[in-house]
């Protein structure tokens, strides 16, 4: 395998926030969906790196270049008594889309602790 097709999928950092907000106008865009940049960096660093965060971010990069992220929130089942977390997004850009990375972005969240 060569290293333009090698990819990293991990837990997003602060540093990542505005490469984020960027892939998230893309997904946005690909939905056919309006977004609005404005005020999103603060919104996220509370909701993701609080002490008690609201939203969790992965993002999969190639040779340091974000590619894709997967955000999930946390949810609580009636049934199950338990909580759980909910895969709100999942976005990828076009040159990472068909590589496998789809169900390993779901396995990231899948077997977050």
């Amino acid at each position: 395998m060569s290293d333009d097709q090698v990819f990293l999928i991990r837990a997003a950092s602060p540093e990542d926030l505005d490469a984020l907000i960027e892939l998230c106008a893309e997904h946005a865009a690909y939905e056919g969906s309006m977004y609005d940049p404005q005020n999103k960096k603060e919104r996220f660093f509370s909701a993701l790196f609080s002490a008690s965060p609201r939203l969790y971010a992965w993002v999969a990069e190639q040779q340091g270049n974000s590619v894709g992220f997967a955000t999930a929130t946390q949810e609580f089942s009636t049934w199950e008594a338990a909580s759980f977390l909910h895969m709100d997004c999942l976005y990828l850009r076009e040159e990472a889309r068909g590589l496998g990375l789809e169900n390993r972005s779901r396995n990231a969240v899948l077997w977050q602790p």
